[in-house]
């Protein structure tokens, strides 16, 4: 038993010393293909040929395969993160260009629809809060064709950014505002619209009367 035990360590240590230096048998059959004359003065192609040399060659050999190997490894991980990156900054770019164009032809829609308005003033039976008023006075008070978001003005108004949001919202879904290509820290970009300029316009009159 410990003799068939022996036998089978031995083909299997044959086994793997065979399959270890194949890296340095093709490596040196490949040179006395190139270089016969000098593969023989080497005694590199003899059957009695040493077998360290042999094992250090394959050892030489498989380190520099698996140094190869995890090099593609590491090529194939950073082309991978940039295919992936590159998909999520193109996806992003359709997603914003996707709801600019909506918020546009949104807009335009109801540009279209008719108006029942008193100077093209679309939200004057809309009851605004005072936040919704502050928001719109400011929007105002930056200017013909200036944007602002909603960090911007919670900074002004001393509110948080969703409750500065939540009025842009109302604001814009009743046409006194106008959303802008672009965003700030994720918030979407306003300015007057026409509407809301005469609405402004009018809110001031009656102040100035009372």
């Amino acid at each position: 038993m410990i003799a068939d035990l022996l036998t089978m360590l031995r083909v299997v240590g044959n086994a793997i010393y065979e399959v270890f230096v194949l890296p340095g048998e093709f490596f040196l059959s490949w040179i006395s293909q190139l270089a016969p004359t000098a593969a023989a003065q080497l005694n590199i192609i003899s059957e009695n040929q040493p077998v360290l040399p042999l094992v250090f060659l394959s050892l030489l050999l498989w380190s520099a395969l698996a140094f190869a190997v995890a090099r593609i490894c590491l090529l194939l991980q950073n082309l991978t993160r940039k295919l992936a990156a590159a998909g999520k900054n193109l996806s992003f770019r359709i997603s914003l260009a996707y709801g600019t164009l909506r918020k546009r032809l949104l807009h335009g829609l109801r540009r279209l629809l008719p108006q029942t308005t008193n100077g093209g003033v679309a939200a004057h039976k809309v009851e605004f809060d005072d936040l919704d008023l502050a928001v719109l006075q400011s929007t105002a008070a930056c200017g013909p064709g200036f944007t602002t978001s909603a960090p911007d003005l919670a900074e002004q108004l001393q509110y948080r950014p969703t409750q500065i949001q939540r009025s842009l919202n109302k604001l814009s879904k009743n046409m006194l505002l106008e959303g802008v290509i672009g965003s700030t820290d994720g918030f979407d970009n306003y300015r007057l619209s026409e509407s809301g300029s005469h609405y402004v316009t009018m809110l001031r009159r009656n102040s100035g009367n009372s």
